[in-house]
Formats: structure tokens, C-alpha cells, sequence
């Protein structure tokens, strides 16, 4: 770590740190915050269970304290949309061997090869029968089946006895052929190595591949003239990549009841401000098909916002049932949910959503036994600019660099529920002055007009 950039980015937090910040005591909740590592910046991930006691639809009611009840820099981490990464799992399949015989030394080569494979096209026999024009030489070969593999192959890795005296040095060829008959060179000269001295053994018995096989059948011919090798076994070493998309959390919609009023809904509540990603509407009853529309509010006095209809259904195929898919939606953290059925349901279908948690990033300092503290109508956590110093971090970090992970400790109970209530507005004393002067004035101006009229005309 940058020891002056990250104390530059300290220096920029503090010097942005309120004075007069909220305490502890604001707050209805608090969760005990644990630490993994020694670290001065920690990400913090929000579960379902702070979200149920918070009050402020933005997370504002959220904010970190230290042993002595001081307010810490914390806030909210950027929010980046989530990329598809690739996992690579590796993979090592023992692959069926058939020796070659002898190739011929000089002349033309006739070569036959009788072939026997199974329904799936896999080789379970191979002979091959040579007429050379001249002397045979030594050299040997072997083919290798690879058809049961369904990913390319990457390496091939030889087992074989352990050699007698100092052991060997060859030279070999690597061939690959989809049909037995046409082959191409994979690999034009490479080298297995086993000798031993004092002692001591080197080995070299894996060949890596510059480009993956994919070709079904492969050949190792010995290049050294008068080289043996007693292959015992050949394994292919292989990377499955697959497409991993980061996953969501999930939260049950709390059922509130079911209007009387035509078309027929249902209404519901979210666990608190969930940055709502996408909707799943689920039937209860077996073989039901209705259309459903998805609006949202936040509060009593805002308007319902639609976000769309599903076409739901619960079939059952056997042991199996069929349901509809989840409906994707611009991100919002409304609590207030309602469905409406055509034709009208029986049952009042389940809500589930999917969404991604927040992150926050908390710059550990002061007494430790850090903890988290949340839920309050009145309390707000002060703007520090997380953004910038996370930034200036990640400029001598890398990119890919991130505060390591801590965890929440168990709800303990501050205030409250007290604290989530809002307090009475407060009285309109200088609506009532205001409106007391106003009175006076007019009643003076009447005084006055009535006194005019009853005095006496003068001549």
C-alpha cells in the first residue's frame, strides 16, 4: 500500500467530516461490526435484516460509530453494473492408447489401418499393418482416442515406467487427424526428458499445446532414429470455460391483503428499501394462468407506477411444475406493491424479489469494537466524498482493487421502533402571530370607521 496516498486520501475524508455529526442514540438498531483483517478501509454488504429497519428510502439513516460513540467515514460504494466473468475449471481425462508398429526406414510406406468403433463413433480397436519397400527402423508410434472429450484439448501428460541406467532424451511428433486418414502436425518437434544422476531425476513428460485440439484423434511418433519408449499410460489435460453471471439476492414480499375493487389485486410490502432488480410472480393453485400487472409505490400519498404484466402460470407436467419467468424492471427501492389479476385468482399469488445489496465502504479509525447503526426518521449520516478517495486509492492499488469484506454481528435493540417515528410538526407560531396582527389591524380599521360614521356632521 501507498502509505503517503492513502494518508493523502485519510486527510481529504477528515477534512470533510462534520462537526456535530448524529450519535448512537438516534438510532432504533445497531448490528456489531467484524473486522477480518487490519485494514484502514472495509466493505460493508447489507443484508435483508438492515434493510427491514431502515427508515430513509435513500440508506441516509445509516452510519458507523466507534467504541466511543464517534461518527466514522463511511458511505456509499460506486454502483457498477455487473459484467459476466469467465470461470475456468480444469479437467485431466485418461484417453485410450493403441500402439503403432514400426514405420519403415526409406522408401514408400503403405500403411493400413483396420478400425473398429462403437455406436458413439468412440475407437475401441486399431491395427495397423505396414509394407515397407526397405529396412524397417526403429522408431514407434502410438494413437490416442480423445472422442469421448468434449472440450479441446491443452496438454497431453505420458506416464511410463521408470527407465534403467541414466534414463533417456527423445524427440517427438505430435499429429491430430479427425478421420484416422488426413493428419496435420500439431506439434513439429518437441522433447520427453527422464534422467537420473546421483540421485537426482528430471523430468519432462507433459507437452503443452500452443493451440487447443479439437480433433477426436491423436498420434506421438518418435523422431530419434533407434528410440524406444514404453508408454504406460496418456493423460489430456483440458479448461472448461463457462459464462458465471453475478448472482442476486432474494426477499419474500410481506402479503398485506386484497382489495374489493375490480380488476382484483393483491397487495404487498417489501422487507424495506431493496434496490429491486426484478420481480417473480408465483401462483399458488396447480394448472392457474392469469395476467398479472406489477405496480409500486412508496408511500400513501404518491400515485401507483406500472411496471409491466406477466403472463403467470403454475402447470403441473408430471412431478415436475412449470412457472412462469421473473420480470425484469428499471431498479427502484418502492415498498408498496400491488398486483392485479385477469380473471381473478382463488389464491393471492407469491412476490419475490431479486436485487443486488448495497456496498459501503467504512475507513476504520479511533476506539475499536466498531459497529453499525440504522433505522431513525430524523437522523441523517453526513456526505463524505468516498468516490474521490477510493479513486485515489485504486490509482496506486489497480483497478481491481477492493476494501476486504466485513461482516455484521447480531440486531441489538437501541431506541427502537421509537425512533422510526416521525415527531409531531411542530406548531405554527408565527402563522398564529402572523394571523393575530392581521386580526388586530382589521379590527382597529373598524373602530376607527365606526367611530367616523356616529360622530357628528360639522356645518
Amino acid at each position: 500500500m501507498n502509505i503517503r496516498r492513502f494518508a493523502t486520501a485519510f486527510a481529504t475524508l477528515f477534512a470533510c467530516a462534520p462537526v456535530g455529526a448524529g450519535t448512537p442514540d438516534d438510532y432504533g438498531y445497531r448490528w456489531p461490526l467484524v473486522l477480518a483483517e487490519a485494514a484502514p478501509a472495509h466493505r460493508v454488504v447489507l443484508g435483508e435484516d438492515v434493510y427491514r429497519h431502515l427508515h430513509d428510502p435513500a440508506l441516509r439513516d445509516l452510519e458507523a460509530f466507534d467504541a466511543g460513540g464517534r461518527a466514522l467515514p463511511f458511505g456509499p460504494m460506486p454502483r457498477v453494473e455487473p459484467s459476466a466473468r469467465i470461470e475456468i475449471e480444469e479437467q485431466v481425462a485418461r484417453l485410450p492408447m493403441f500402439v503403432l508398429p514400426a514405420a519403415p526406414q526409406a522408401g514408400e510406406e503403405h500403411l493400413s489401418l483396420h478400425l473398429t468403433r462403437d455406436a458413439d463413433g468412440r475407437l475401441r480397436s486399431l491395427h495397423a499393418e505396414t509394407r515397407p519397400d526397405g529396412p524397417a527402423h526403429a522408431s514407434h508410434g502410438w494413437v490416442f482416442d480423445a472422442t469421448s472429450l468434449e472440450t479441446p484439448v491443452e496438454a497431453l501428460t505420458f506416464d511410463w515406467p521408470e527407465p534403467a541406467g541414466a534414463g533417456f532424451s527423445v524427440r517427438v511428433q505430435l499429429q491430430a487427424s479427425a478421420d484416422l486418414e488426413r493428419w496435420r502436425i500439431v506439434l513439429a518437434e518437441a522433447r520427453l526428458v527422464d534422467l537420473g544422476q546421483g540421485g537426482l531425476r528430471l523430468q519432462r513428460r507433459t507437452l503443452e499445446l500452443r493451440d487447443p485440439v479439437r480433433e477426436p484423434y491423436l498420434r506421438l511418433e518418435l523422431l530419434d532414429e533407434g528410440a524406444t519408449l514404453a508408454l504406460a499410460a496418456v493423460d489430456a489435460r483440458m479448461r472448461a470455460r463457462s459464462e458465471v453471471r453475478p448472482a442476486r439476492a432474494q426477499a419474500a414480499a410481506d402479503y398485506r391483503g386484497t382489495g374489493p375493487d375490480r380488476p382484483q389485486h393483491f397487495d404487498y410490502a417489501s422487507p424495506g428499501p431493496l434496490p429491486i432488480e426484478r420481480v417473480s410472480v408465483a401462483l399458488v393453485e396447480i394448472n392457474s394462468v392469469s395476467r398479472i400487472g406489477v405496480h409500486s409505490r412508496d408511500a400513501d400519498d404518491q400515485p401507483w407506477q406500472w411496471h409491466g404484466t406477466v403472463n403467470a402460470f403454475h402447470l403441473q407436467a408430471g412431478v415436475e411444475s412449470i412457472d412462469n419467468e421473473p420480470l425484469a424492471i428499471p431498479a427502484t427501492r418502492h415498498r408498496q406493491w400491488r398486483l392485479t389479476a385477469e380473471p381473478p385468482l382463488a389464491s393471492p399469488p407469491r412476490l419475490r424479489f431479486d436485487y443486488r445489496p448495497d456496498e459501503f465502504v467504512l475507513f476504520a479509525q479511533g476506539p475499536a469494537q466498531y459497529a453499525l447503526s440504522g433505522g431513525s426518521a430524523t437522523a441523517r449520516r453526513a456526505e463524505y466524498p468516498i468516490d474521490s478517495v477510493l479513486a485515489s486509492i485504486r490509482s496506486g492499488q489497480g483497478a481491481g482493487w477492493s476494501p476486504p469484506k466485513a461482516s455484521l454481528g447480531a440486531l441489538e435493540t437501541g431506541r427502537g421502533a421509537e425512533a422510526l417515528v416521525p415527531p409531531p410538526p411542530p406548531k405554527p407560531v408565527k402563522s398564529w402571530l402572523l394571523w393575530g396582527v392581521l386580526t388586530l389591524g382589521v379590527v382597529t380599521i373598524l373602530t376607527l370607521v365606526v367611530r367616523l360614521l356616529r360622530a357628528p356632521k360639522a356645518d
